[in-house]
């Protein structure tokens, strides 16, 4: 009995190794196989995203020197146009001055002038007048 026992465990352990041998065959090195495919295409993914956020990161860099840079260019036309503005009202108002002083002295003459012949009207007719009040009050002829 003793060599039917230890032929059915010799035979159980060859029929061990033959199920091991056929079932890593079919089954573990496959699944090895898919799981380590599984976990390199994750670890190039992982790569991959790293390597568009750095990218994103340059692009937004560059988005806001871009935007920074236009920001000032924007400024820099507001203030010429500013002060082209500026130079236009100085121009616009030396102008009108000049044509306002010309007019103010045109009317200070013209003034003058009509003063100096009412002055000369009443000079005449105050010789006239006081004669006429004279004879009044002393009731004679001067």
């Amino acid at each position: 009995m003793k060599f039917f026992e230890l032929n059915v465990v010799y035979v159980q352990i060859v029929v061990i190794f033959i199920l091991m041998f056929i079932l890593n065959r079919l089954f573990f090195k496959p699944i090895s196989k898919v799981l380590k495919d599984r976990q390199d295409h994750i670890e190039n993914a992982k790569k991959m995203q790293k390597d568009r956020e750095s990218g994103v990161g340059e692009l937004v860099k560059k988005h806001d020197a871009s935007l920074k840079a236009a920001r000032q260019k924007a400024m820099a036309d507001k203030e010429k146009i500013r002060q082209e503005g500026l130079d236009k009202e100085r121009e616009l108002l030396a102008v009108e001055r000049g044509a306002h002083n010309k007019a103010v002295a045109a009317v200070k003459q013209k003034a003058k002038e009509e003063l100096e012949k009412a002055q000369e009207k009443i000079n005449s007719h105050a010789k006239e007048l006081s004669r006429a009040v004279a004879e009044k009050i002393l009731q004679r002829s001067i």
